[in-house]
C-alpha cells in the first residue's frame, strides 16, 4: 500500500507507523520480518529535514549507503528494505506495512 494509505491503516488501529529511537528497537523489527520485505516506516521528509510522524527528528538512522537522495523531490518517504537499510522512496509506491503501538493492549494476539 501508498504511504499515506499505510499511515491510515496505523492510525485506525490506535498506532502509527513503526519508526525507532535504537537500533535495539529497529532489530527487534527486523527480527519479525521475511528477508525479502520492503516496509514502509514512520519517516518522511519535510522540506528538506526528514521527520517521524509524532513529528520530531529520527534519534536514530540505519540510512543505505548514497542515501537519502535529497536531490529527488518525489522522494519524500522512508522504506526498510529487505537488506534492513533505509532509503527514500515515492510516497505512492506499494510497499508493506509494520505499526507502532504504545499501549501494549493493541498487540494480543488473535
Amino acid at each position: 500500500m501508498s504511504f499515506s494509505k499505510a499511515k491510515r491503516t496505523c492510525a485506525v488501529m490506535g498506532g502509527s507507523l513503526a519508526y525507532f529511537d535504537s537500533e535495539e528497537e529497529y532489530n527487534v523489527f527486523r527480527a519479525g520480518r521475511s528477508a525479502e520485505r520492503n516496509d514502509w516506516i514512520g519517516i518522511k521528509r519535510n522540506s528538506r529535514l526528514f521527520k517521524t510522524v509524532a513529528k520530531t527528528i529520527p534519534s536514530w538512522t540505519n540510512w543505505k549507503d548514497g542515501e537519502p537522495s535529497m536531490d529527488d523531490t518525489t522522494k519524500a518517504c522512508v522504506k526498510a528494505g529487505y537488506t534492513g537499510r533505509w532509503n527514500d522512496e515515492d510516497c505512492n509506491t506499494k510497499f508493506q506495512v509494520t505499526c507502532r503501538f504504545e499501549d501494549s493492549s493493541y498487540c494480543e494476539l488473535y
